[in-house]
């Protein structure tokens, strides 16, 4: 069963909580936490849909959510004690999805609940490498602030620089590169500089 709008939506978490838990809960809660709709996740997991379902891609409804950048949900989900650190069958946890799509505050959120900073996918990235494809400059520097590996490498052999230099990002490179130097005098830089004597 495909849900195709919000009212469609309704109607599946109306048979869902009147009618129990159906072979539809996942598109349920997927379009809830696509659409940044806690009050709809609360009752559905109320109603007993797992929050830690995945679909036929590993995706949790905590994945979706930080793709969306659904706050709302992310928080709800977490309150409910969904898990943070499930990953896809490409092995990517939620902080993957949301450092991807350059949500911030929920790769905060998820860090804040315990997410692994330090997981490693099938590709052998962590979420570092992703910030570093996107030049995803803000999430790279909180990651770093929180202990990212700055020279863990992929299965090609490249670290987080690499990536960002391959991509054309060569101060985001620079800036990786350079962070472990300047985190001795302060770690409100984030920029290629020498340290201080």
């Amino acid at each position: 069963m495909q849900v195709a709008s919000m009212g469609k939506l309704t109607a599946v978490c109306v048979t869902i909580i009147l009618g129990g838990v159906t072979a539809s809960q996942w598109p349920a809660i997927e379009q809830a936490s696509k659409y940044n709709h806690p009050e709809t996740v609360s009752a559905l997991l109320k109603a007993g849909v797992n929050k830690d379902m995945q679909n036929g891609h590993g995706w949790t409804a905590m994945h979706v959510a930080s793709k969306f950048g659904s706050t709302d949900v992310i928080t709800t989900l977490i309150e409910h004690g969904a898990n943070v650190t499930i990953p896809t069958n490409s092995g990517r946890t939620p902080i993957f999805a949301a450092t991807w799509w350059g949500h911030i505050n929920i790769v905060q959120l998820l860090i804040n609940a315990n997410a692994s900073i330090s997981h490693v996918d099938n590709k052998g990235e962590t979420a570092l490498h992703i910030a570093a494809k996107w030049n995803r400059v803000d999430i790279a520097r909180l990651l770093l602030q929180k202990g990212a590996e700055s020279k863990k490498q992929n299965i090609w052999g490249m670290t987080p620089a690499d990536v960002a230099r391959n991509e054309g990002y060569d101060q985001l490179a620079n800036s990786i590169d350079s962070f472990t130097l300047t985190t001795a005098y302060t770690t409100s830089t984030f920029t290629a500089s020498t340290p201080k004597p």
